[in-house]
């Protein structure tokens, strides 16, 4: 408003919007795990976006306009080798220019490779009692071997840390019957992963 020296006065209007701020907001669940890994980016939290772009730290990026969708699924592969951590960051572009931006970081482990496990006996069948040397091998290709269990398929078994090692076992039978033993290997890597073999 303007008042001159006689006392009159003029005005001029002019609307100014002023909008809500931008803001990047952004979970992830879960935020490790073992590849191929399956997570979920909760972005419900973002506003004042016109438009919006995730880069998944991997090399796939995704781009809209409008706002951000409440989440955003991904899945991470890692290839092998090492142990990998990726960042994603989101971006929230506002009708201004400006952007607000997030970051997550999501660690992805090697898959696991289930150990090589073999078991063999000097000798299939006998008289009872019946002596026998059972020879388990187990490997492992991208880890150690944890523990093992020999079980001779009579009841009895036996269980050892680190690679497993031959052993003597006597079979016997009651009152003569004819009975056949099924000895089964069971081995678990550093990782969890479990192989069994029978003979």
């Amino acid at each position: 408003t303007v008042t001159d020296d006689v006392g009159a006065t003029a005005f001029a209007e002019r609307q100014v919007t002023v909008g809500a701020p931008v803001r990047a907001q952004m979970i992830v669940s879960p935020s490790g795990g073992t590849s191929p890994l399956d997570v979920v980016f909760g972005t419900g939290g973002s506003t004042g976006g016109t438009g919006w772009e995730m880069t998944y730290g991997d090399g796939t990026v995704e781009r809209g306009t409008g706002p951000v969708p409440p989440s955003l699924p991904h899945r991470y592969v890692n290839p092998g080798g090492t142990n990998m951590t990726f960042e994603a960051v989101l971006r929230v572009i506002a009708g201004d220019g400006s952007v607000a931006v997030a970051r997550r970081s999501v660690s992805v482990d090697r898959a696991n490779t289930s150990p090589v496990v073999r078991l063999t006996t000097d000798i299939d069948a006998g008289r009872s009692p019946l002596p026998v040397t059972l020879t388990p091998s187990a490997t492992d290709p991208d880890g150690t071997i944890a523990s093992w269990t020999l079980s001779f398929g009579d009841g009895q078994r036996v269980t050892g840390t680190g690679s497993p090692t031959a052993q003597q076992h006597t079979y016997a039978v009651a009152n003569g019957a004819a009975t056949t033993f099924v000895p089964e290997l069971v081995v678990v890597d550093d990782r969890g992963a479990t192989t069994r073999a029978t003979t």
